[in-house]
């Protein structure tokens, strides 16, 4: 190779296969121009406003059944804590077998709810 059979870079063909310094866009006709690089604040902004729409709207959401499922747990907390003082409170004046077999139900409820 001496230099001579090197591509000519002013052609047309040399062009649209990258000889020029900004990227490629396809227009509606078919044809490929050099597509403008510069900064767009308007069109971040507008892609930013519209992530932030869609994102914002689900955060919201999920907040919303966080502080439900939050709410939820709670009362159920207060509700096993009331029945387990009602169920120590039976046991007390329960007879000696009954408190037995009891106990042993508590305790294998309280592993089932562990597994």
């Amino acid at each position: 190779m001496d230099g001579s059979d090197l591509p000519n870079t002013s052609a047309p063909s040399a062009i649209i296969a990258g000889g020029g310094d900004r990227p490629l866009e396809t227009t509606g006709n078919g044809g490929a121009e050099r597509a403008d690089t510069g900064p767009h604040p308007d069109r971040c902004e507008a892609l930013s406003a519209a992530i932030a729409g869609v994102l914002g709207g689900a955060l919201e959401e999920h907040e919303v059944h966080a502080t439900a499922t939050s709410r939820s747990q709670a009362e159920l907390a207060a509700a096993i804590d009331r029945l387990n003082g009602e169920l120590d409170k039976l046991l007390e004046s329960a007879p000696s077998p009954i408190i037995h077999l009891v106990y042993s139900c508590k305790n294998r409820i309280e592993l089932e709810l562990r597994i």
